[in-house]
């Protein structure tokens, strides 16, 4: 069944006749934040494959007339969508298209909470102008957080100051400006983090399931002009900003007067620019232009996998093992553990020490609530949470290697290397790997075998290493439920 469908964006309007499951590709396709049509049909190109002539049909512009009525109206600058018949759909699942039609798999996706959407009624081309007046202005937030920044660190940086560069760093943050609408750079970084961060995850999961890489936001359009910050951004501009008042500092010796000032800005936007350019290894060799590119492009970055095959732990090895793509990113947690530094929407972060301790938070609680369990309470590093009953059991057996490897990678550090606890690691290395294998082969007598390799050189660790038996032993335990779970679940 076909509805109808008229689209605004700056200076036109669109309308044209589209089929119930497009229409609802449509409207997730908003995640990408679309700010003309051809931002809209990329964006729609997430969920949809097969030829583009049966995706999108042709769409009649309107000119001289108000916008015609329609089972679903979206205006992309008041960031409005009006149903006629229903609301917008209360799920955050869209279905995937084959050349137009539903194969019945879906995906998640994310609107952000600046789009309204509500019911066609009486007197809604009123609500699409009020709408459109009240869209906050679009404002090239980089201009500031980018080429200004060079201009304030020189005017107010003193490399003869100790610790002046967390300081500055905090001041900048939290220093309102007019080119960003009065609001501080930490703001701006906050505002649509949430929102980006989620849309990229849900491009992974589409990556994932479809095999390929899902379309991104067009370079060059409105929408990455002024594409939103994300955290992989905040966390670029972090490392950026540390690592010009490093340079700055060690190349002069005092504050700027006003006779070199120019010259100084000069020297440090070249450092800028050259920074933001060059391959980094912390950067999985991208260079941070790139990082900051895919992040407005909304795609998930991929890591090399080179070096995954011959590495330590047991848990990278797995992934390699993987068919999906291996993603990277950058999570910020490196960053200063500051309120000024905080860009998340964490109550916790709006009260300092002093306040949250005259409050009565406990904020050491807090953080325990938000921890998953340790397995048996002795590991250190390999936290995971239960396994839940409705995991299917072609996926709680991998979720049971998985926990397993986390154990061995704890296990293999926790030996102190000499010649004999060095073939003891890698004889459990070794042996997880094999059970790794035997489990993709899917052959009961081979993992039970594999099993019972780790089952014996995990008792000698435990017997041999009497600081490490609490470990052993909880791994043990864990080892025996995989091995009665896989004979159960293949019989």
């Amino acid at each position: 069944m076909n509805e109808t469908i008229t689209i605004l964006d700056h200076d036109q309007c669109w309308h044209g006749d589209v089929s119930a499951e497009l229409s609802t590709a449509i409207y997730a396709a908003l995640a990408a934040d679309p700010v003309e049509l051809v931002d809209l049909k990329v964006a729609t190109g997430r969920y949809c494959r097969g030829s583009d002539t049966s995706v999108w049909p042709e769409m009649c512009p309107v000119t001289g007339a108000a916008a015609p009525e329609a089972d679903q109206v979206i205006d992309l600058v008041g960031r409005t969508a009006f149903w006629k018949n229903d609301t917008p759909p209360a799920s955050d699942m869209v279905a995937l298209l084959v050349d137009g039609k539903s194969i019945n798999e879906y995906v998640p996706y994310t609107v952000a909470d600046h789009w309204h959407g509500e019911q066609l009624s009486e007197g809604w081309r009123d609500t699409l102008g009020e709408r459109r007046d009240a869209a906050p202005q679009q404002r090239e937030h980089r201009v500031a957080l980018y080429d200004q920044l060079c201009q304030y660190l020189v005017a107010n940086f003193d490399p003869t100051v100790a610790d002046g560069i967390a300081d500055l760093h905090k001041q900048w943050m939290l220093r309102e400006q007019s080119e960003l609408g009065g609001k501080t750079p930490r703001e701006v970084f906050a505002e649509q983090l949430d929102h980006i961060n989620a849309d990229i995850e849900n491009q992974k999961v589409l990556w994932t399931a479809t095999g390929a890489c899902p379309p991104g936001v067009l370079q060059g359009s409105y929408a990455f002009r002024f594409a939103g910050l994300g955290l992989a951004e905040y966390s670029v501009h972090y490392d950026m900003t540390r690592h010009l008042l490093e340079v700055y500092q060690q190349r002069f010796k005092s504050a700027c007067s006003s006779d070199d000032r120019d010259e100084r800005v000069r020297f440090l936007q070249a450092t800028q620019q050259e920074w933001l350019h060059s391959p980094l290894q912390d950067y999985e060799g991208f260079s941070p232009r790139q990082v900051i590119n895919y992040e407005r492009m909304r795609l998930p970055m991929v890591a090399s996998t080179s070096e995954l095959e011959d590495c330590d732990c047991p848990l990278c090895r797995m992934m390699f093992d993987g068919e999906s793509p291996m993603f990277w990113t950058l999570d910020g947690s490196h960053i200063d553990d500051d309120p000024a530094f905080s860009i998340w929407n964490d109550w916790l972060w709006e009260i300092d020490n002093a306040s949250a301790e005259q409050q009565g938070v406990d904020t050491a609680g807090v953080a325990e609530l938000a921890m998953p369990r340790l397995a048996g309470g002795v590991w250190q590093n390999s936290i995971f949470a239960d396994i839940q009953p409705e995991v299917p059991p072609s996926d709680r057996k991998y979720l049971m290697l998985f926990k397993l490897g986390a154990c061995v990678g704890e296990l293999y550090t926790n030996l102190e290397i000499d010649m004999v606890r060095e073939e003891l690691g890698s004889r459990m290395q070794a042996y997880f790997d094999q059970l790794r294998d035997a489990l993709k082969e899917d052959k009961t007598m081979k993992v039970h075998h594999a099993a019972q390799l780790l089952i014996d050189v995990v008792t000698e660790i435990g017997v041999r290493e009497k600081h490490l038996e609490p470990k052993s032993r909880d791994m043990l335990e864990q080892l025996f439920d995989f091995q009665k779970y896989f004979g159960a679940a293949t019989q």
